[in-house]
């Protein structure tokens, strides 16, 4: 537009005589002040859209600043949870140690009361083998003296 403006004001300013008017300087004036209005305003709304960006910028700014306030809730939340998570591992660790140490002493005590309870055992079954052999030597030697017994003891298989 200015260029279309100097042109103009160039040629009328070499060539005087080639239109019918003459241009005044107070049209010149006039078209400068309506070229000034017409930037000023195409100023002012460029500077209006700027500040319509800027504020558009700051809600942007407003609705990130939310989202980070929620990633920060949402990782306070997560740090919770990962705490129960922690206590709730170190107890299960606690009762299976106490479930594991229960099962060792029930076998370290089976394994012990086993030898303990096999004593009594050996000793009643020794003696009761050794009465066996002595009512067996009274038998034998009561069968000498009565063939009944001698031959119920051949038929049992104890001769």
């Amino acid at each position: 537009m200015k260029r279309v403006f100097l042109l103009m004001l160039f040629i009328s300013c070499i060539i005087p005589n080639l239109s019918a008017e003459r241009v005044t300087n107070e049209q010149i004036l006039n078209e400068i002040r309506t070229d000034r209005r017409i930037n000023e305003a195409r100023f002012e709304t460029i500077e209006q859209r700027f500040e319509m960006i800027d504020k558009r910028f700051e809600t942007i700014e407003q609705r990130f600043e939310m989202i980070d306030k929620r990633f920060e809730a949402i990782e306070k939340r997560i740090d919770r949870i990962e705490k129960r998570i922690d206590s709730l591992r170190g107890l299960m660790l606690w009762g299976f140690g106490i479930l594991f140490m229960g099962m060792f002493a029930l076998v370290g005590f089976v394994l012990w009361d086993r030898r303990t309870a096999i004593a009594p055992v050996q000793r009643d079954t020794k003696y009761l083998m050794e009465r066996e052999e002595k009512l067996e030597q009274a038998l034998k030697k009561y069968a000498i003296m009565e063939p009944k017994l001698a031959e119920a003891l051949k038929s049992v298989g104890i001769s």
